[in-house]
């Protein structure tokens, strides 16, 4: 196991020599001590960072890297990206010392956006922009209430759909920080704005500021979800998932996997500190609701909701994804 190791910074700072040939610069806020980590907590980087004197605050990125014959940090890298998994449970937030929980994911998320704007970007658009909610907080209990009310509607004559979509406010509750991903110059993703809702005659109203609370656990004798009295926003527009509207210019495509590679760099770099991440997407994201949420301009399409925290201690890491297929089926020599 590779550990790391990070020191107090205020400015840009420098990584110390990893070999004889191999510096990096670059520039991280400033940082403090790290509170203890679960212990599955893994790092894959052996650095540490002083200040370097020709730094300059205005400037996001200075790099500057030579090449190594060594092969330990090709390796490296190759192993942390190798064994990146989806995390899909995570360590509750502590019942104290919240604030220090938040700042060290703050920085970390800090450190990973940084990551994320050195991904390929054809003609430099810097097309990207990141939305961070940290929990707790009004905005994640607002998204919680949101993803609720969403997995509703979706079937709301269900006999369980109440008591499915209660689990899902309740997990999304346990989640300790979001990072939402958008890319700006694609088409309007609100089209039907205008257009009445197929479940009224009303056109679209904005959110509730205090979505209502949902109902509490139930015991097993459940209520048809039409005879009983739900808790929800009549809004039902707000939670309708939008239809889908992708890239139609080549420009808007090349943006849109210059975001993606921009959060495949951010997941890497929080699982170099031991922070597990899952990317979603699905009708939560397409909905009036969460776009009001996170203040999304109408050509801003949402790439991806990225749900991050340390990995649950109980659950262990996930187990290596099945392939179906293998190297020889994808990679072919011309």
């Amino acid at each position: 196991t590779i550990t790391a190791t990070w020191t107090t910074t205020t400015t840009t700072t420098t990584r110390q020599k990893m070999d004889d040939t191999t510096t990096v610069k670059s520039v991280s806020q400033s940082t403090t001590q790290q509170p203890q980590q679960p212990q599955n907590f893994r790092h894959f980087t052996s650095v540490e960072t002083t200040p370097h004197p020709d730094s300059d605050q205005s400037q996001l990125q200075k790099t500057k890297c030579t090449t190594t014959t060594d092969s330990s940090h090709s390796h490296m890298m190759q192993s942390l990206m190798m064994s990146r998994r989806t995390i899909s449970a995570f360590e509750p937030l502590p019942s104290s010392d919240n604030h220090i929980y938040q700042k060290s994911l703050k920085e970390s998320l800090d450190r990973a956006v940084q990551c994320g704007m050195n991904a390929p970007n054809h003609k430099k658009t810097e097309p990207f922009r990141f939305k961070r909610l940290l929990a707790p907080s009004s905005k994640t209990q607002e998204l919680a209430h949101i993803a609720y009310q969403v997995k509703y509607y979706q079937k709301p004559t269900c006999e369980n759909n109440q008591r499915l979509a209660q689990r899902k406010l309740e997990k999304w509750n346990t989640i300790p920080g979001f990072l939402v991903a958008l890319v700006h110059g694609q088409p309007p993703q609100e089209e039907d704005i205008l257009r009445p809702s197929k479940h009224d005659n009303t056109h679209v109203a904005t959110l509730d500021a205090t979505p209502p609370l949902p109902l509490p656990p139930q015991d097993d004798q459940q209520q048809h979800p039409e005879s009983s009295s739900l808790p929800l926003n009549n809004n039902r527009t707000q939670f309708e998932t939008l239809p889908f509207v992708g890239p139609s210019t080549e420009r808007q495509l090349e943006d849109y996997a210059a975001t993606c590679a921009a959060l495949q760099n951010i997941m890497l770099s929080l699982h170099a500190e031991g922070i597990g991440s899952k990317w979603a997407t699905g009708p939560v994201v397409r909905t009036k609701a969460f776009r009001s949420l996170i203040k999304a301009k109408p050509d801003e399409m949402v790439v991806g909701l990225l749900m991050v925290g340390y990995p649950h201690s109980k659950r262990g890491m996930p187990k290596p994804p099945r392939r179906t297929k293998s190297i020889d089926d994808l990679l072919e020599d011309l």
